[in-house]
């Protein structure tokens, strides 16, 4: 009977943070209703405080399910249009990518009970132990870095700012610090003042990275315009993905990208530096197929330009020739002069995880796993030096600072949106370059097979298109933000400060547990 009671008593907690997973699903692109991302812990806290170590954990793992079923609803649709399961196994997969994501954040509560005894402490801690969940998420594992809650406050152009201080992980920390602030003042057994004041730090906490990122995206304006630019142009041909399959149809697919890419040029007065074609753009081992390999050269060579696009790649191992995924940057006069092999990999789309039963479900690439790349060193283009990040990569943030830092002064990313039926995966994509740009201050240029493609600028604003090109004049920044030069440092500032404030705000004021009355003899 007694377990019964405390089963149940579980239930509705559960419930409640499942339905704060799927708000803080909701607060990410594309749905972008962020301010939810500064409320949807509020239950996982209250789970930690009030339940046992196994039952925390099941409402830490119903908020994850919740949350990755809201921002990868379109995992189901990839696996069973790709991947060649009936619905009921692929259902079942996404599932367990939902629930593996859920182990994540199940691990965030159980950390959160630890110290329930304390309950300051446990809302304390709660910034320290979110970012490092989200850093344990991206770097053991299936290493996902895919939307942290931190990418929700990015949808506020002034709040997107600060990320040039502390990354997408101090947004999430500051994301998770709000969140403990706001619910500690709905604590119970608290007086009024001490809830005006963990309200009031809460507004604190939002209100001054908002008004430093209006003055300081005026700044960045300024530094864009008097710095040096370089004329770039974005192609995408919008093919299916059968057709970038189809051996026999490769040299039609790079004929209307030339064609495409003449149609950009000609209308313009002044020639683009830098021609960007979409990941796989050439699906084929480039230089191995004679006719494909002279067209893009010429091409370059007529239009006087760089040509950057994705192909199939080589390289020697030990184990013999790896294919990888590779983009290649081809100078005016036809040569391939750089190339940037892909060194973050997409899990089940590229190569398969150790243990994956491969027999029965090849990755989604073909039947061999890709090589990753071991080189993330910039595309020297003469008045300009490309970082490069290959579809899913958009996601790293570390992957594209460490190439600022190797003297980038402009990001490119290129990508292959025909596996996705919808434009949710794209957008999501999108939003993560944003952060990418403003952590960096670097123009970001993208070219997709299916868009949308376009420029995004240093602040973030972001110029795109679903047309077939996209023409533009992006500025050259070479400046090194305080996330750049100090990484992880800002984001460990300003958690411990978020945890020290939480700390004295939610203990200010807590009135003493009232004192047991003696029974009368």
């Amino acid at each position: 009977m007694n377990q019964d009671r405390a089963t149940a008593s579980v239930l509705p907690l559960a419930l409640l943070c499942a339905v704060g997973g799927a708000a803080g699903g909701l607060a990410l692109p594309p749905h972008d209703l962020w301010p939810l991302a500064l409320v949807c812990l509020g239950p996982l806290l209250w789970a930690a405080r009030l339940l046992s170590w196994w039952k925390a954990a099941l409402c830490g793992l119903a908020w994850g399910v919740a949350q990755a079923a809201v921002v990868f609803a379109w995992l189901p649709g990839v696996i069973a249009a790709h991947g060649g399961l009936s619905w009921p196994l692929t259902w079942a997969m996404a599932t367990l990518g939902y629930v593996y994501q859920g182990l994540f954040t199940a691990a965030f509560a159980v950390a959160l009970r630890l110290p329930r005894r304390w309950p300051a402490l446990t809302l304390a801690a709660a910034p320290l132990a979110w970012v490092a969940m989200e850093q344990a998420r991206a770097l053991v594992g299936l290493r996902l870095p895919w939307l942290p809650l931190g990418q929700a406050l990015a949808a506020e152009p002034f709040l997107l700012q600060s990320a040039e201080l502390w990354g997408v992980m101090g947004l999430s920390t500051l994301a998770a610090g709000v969140n403990a602030l706001f619910w500690a003042a709905l604590w119970p057994r608290r007086v009024f003042f001490s809830r005006f004041i963990c309200l009031t730090l809460a507004a604190m906490c939002l209100i001054a990275p908002w008004l430093w990122g209006q003055e300081r995206r005026a700044v960045i304006h300024g530094m864009a315009a008097a710095a040096p630019k370089l004329a770039v142009c974005a192609v995408q041909g919008d093919f299916d993905l059968a057709q970038l399959r189809d051996k026999s149809a490769a040299r039609a697919v790079v004929a209307r990208l030339e064609q495409l890419t003449r149609a950009a040029v000609d209308q313009r007065p002044q020639r683009p530096l830098l021609v960007a074609w979409p990941e796989t753009a050439a699906p084929y081992y480039l230089f191995q197929t004679v006719s494909g390999g002279l067209a893009v050269r010429y091409l370059a060579m007529e239009l006087k330009t760089y040509l950057a696009l994705g192909a199939r790649g080589a390289v020697e191992t030990d184990q013999g020739l790896k294919p990888t995924n590779r983009l290649w940057l081809l100078n005016p006069d036809g040569a391939a002069v750089a190339h940037y092999d892909k060194t973050k990999l997409a899990p089940y789309g590229e190569f398969a995880p150790p243990g994956w039963p491969r027999q029965w479900l090849p990755p989604l690439a073909g039947g061999q796993d890709l090589w990753p790349g071991q080189s993330i060193a910039p595309l020297d283009l003469g008045p300009a030096k490309i970082g490069a990040l290959i579809c899913f990569e958009s996601a790293f943030a570390g992957l594209a600072r460490r190439q600022t830092m190797a003297g980038a002064d402009l990001l490119l990313n290129v990508a292959n949106e025909a596996w996705f039926d919808d434009q949710a995966a794209p957008r999501q994509a999108v939003e993560q370059l944003r952060l990418r740009a403003v952590e960096n201050r670097r123009a970001c240029l993208r070219a997709a097979n299916r868009g949308p493609s376009g420029l995004i600028g240093p602040d973030g604003a972001a110029r795109l298109t679903d047309g077939p090109s996209l023409y533009a004049v992006a500025p050259l920044m070479n400046t090194r933000t305080l996330y750049d030069r100090h990484w992880p440092w800002p984001t460990i500032g300003l958690s411990l400060a978020l945890a020290a404030l939480t700390f004295l705000a939610a203990r200010a004021g807590a009135k003493p547990p009232a004192p047991a009355r003696r029974l009368r003899q």
